[in-house]
């Protein structure tokens, strides 16, 4: 079986933003506080929902015979 984690493609590129633009020290502080301010900042826009990360499992195709 093989599994893979896949991230929401828009989440992926702000960690990505993030990782090379804030000093590594400072990246959970900043998330954190960034979930915090959210509602304030954007708040009168909607919201969809969201999958963070997905984990995917896949069957093999076929069982070999022993």
């Amino acid at each position: 079986m093989e599994t893979q984690v896949v991230m929401d493609a828009d989440l992926k590129k702000v960690c990505e933003f993030m990782q090379r633009n804030i000093a590594a020290d400072r990246l959970v502080s900043v998330a954190e506080n960034l979930g915090a301010m959210a509602p304030i900042l954007w708040g009168r826009y909607g919201r969809c929902i969201l999958t963070p990360l997905l984990i995917e499992t896949k069957k093999p195709d076929a069982i070999p015979k022993l």
